[in-house]
């Protein structure tokens, strides 16, 4: 039997993405640019999943952010990345406007649960997920279940104090993962060793041209992350890792580091976890968050 009918959604720092799901997405991704303000966000989201839905009635609404929630779908932490985004019924608004179950998870969490179920960990019991972009983000995935911990923070690998980094962190502290290997990060050790201020993409491109303090700040990052990730599988014992997000498209550039440290730095019973790129790409967390809601029906 088909899997029942349901919305996806990806609420963004910069793009709102909707799509109707059943056993896959259906028809075309619908998106628009991230409005300021939780109530604009909100009705931006409402707007794009009638839109989606058409004239099919769907069965409920699954929507991957940015924060961390609550059990109710209520945002209880975000950073600036969403202005006043802390504090939103993201769920209850939807749920009232709608008519439909909702139900709202962290936007890392649901892309690492279609990456567990669709992607690159399909096949695993234990997949131990990160995305590395605007930031750097975690979960554990364990027998099709995200393991989000008591406050919902669980997985948080680019929260990892790595030794000899001292720059602070989006969140305020010192010396963590993301501070070092997300997108931005990267950016700023290219300036800092000298580099031109540019977008990691193009950073990306002059490291495969041979630029060597492009490759050594590519190198940071992938090092950094390296070093969390070995932290992360201490914890968890995966069977698989899966590195996914915008600065994932580095490659080689980044994994061929990132692989060399976890090695050197994790415990030898895990050094023989694979370390794979994500497969699902922008759709992850549609995806995710479309499975979140069917499995919540069920």
């Amino acid at each position: 039997m088909s899997a029942r009918s349901v919305i996806g959604v990806d609420i963004g720092g910069t793009k709102i993405a909707v799509a109707r799901f059943s056993d896959a997405i259906e028809g075309e991704v619908l998106a628009a640019p991230t409005p300021r303000g939780p109530e604009a966000i909100i009705a931006t989201v409402i707007e794009l999943s009638r839109a989606a839905s058409g004239s099919r009635p769907v069965a409920g609404i699954g929507v991957g952010s940015a924060g961390t929630f609550d059990p109710s779908g209520t945002v209880i932490h975000a950073t600036a990345l969403i202005p006043g985004w802390t504090g939103t019924r993201i769920a209850a608004s939807l749920a009232e406007a709608l008519g439909v179950p909702v139900v709202a998870l962290n936007d890392v969490h649901a892309a690492a649960l279609a990456e567990s179920q669709r992607g690159a960990g399909a096949g695993f019991t234990r997949v131990l997920t990160t995305t590395v972009g605007t930031g750097v983000g975690g979960a554990f995935v364990h027998d099709g279940v995200v393991d989000v911990g008591r406050t919902g923070s669980a997985g948080s690998i680019g929260h990892i104090r790595v030794p000899g980094i001292d720059r602070v962190c989006s969140c305020g502290a010192v010396g963590h993962v993301e501070a070092v290997a997300s997108g931005p990060g990267m950016e700023r050790t290219f300036v800092e060793l000298g580099g031109a201020t540019l977008g990691l993409r193009e950073i990306g491109e002059r490291a495969k041209a041979g630029d060597e303090v492009a490759r050594a700040a590519i190198d940071a990052g992938g090092a950094a992350l390296g070093s969390g990730l070995a932290a992360a599988a201490t914890l968890y014992d995966p069977d698989v890792i899966v590195i996914g997000g915008g600065a994932a498209e580095l490659g080689k550039l980044l994994f061929d580091t990132t692989n060399s440290v976890y090695r050197a730095e994790s415990l030898r019973l895990m050094r023989d976890v694979e370390i794979r790129p994500a497969r699902l790409g922008v759709t992850a967390t549609i995806v995710g968050a479309a499975l979140a809601i069917q499995r919540s029906l069920r």
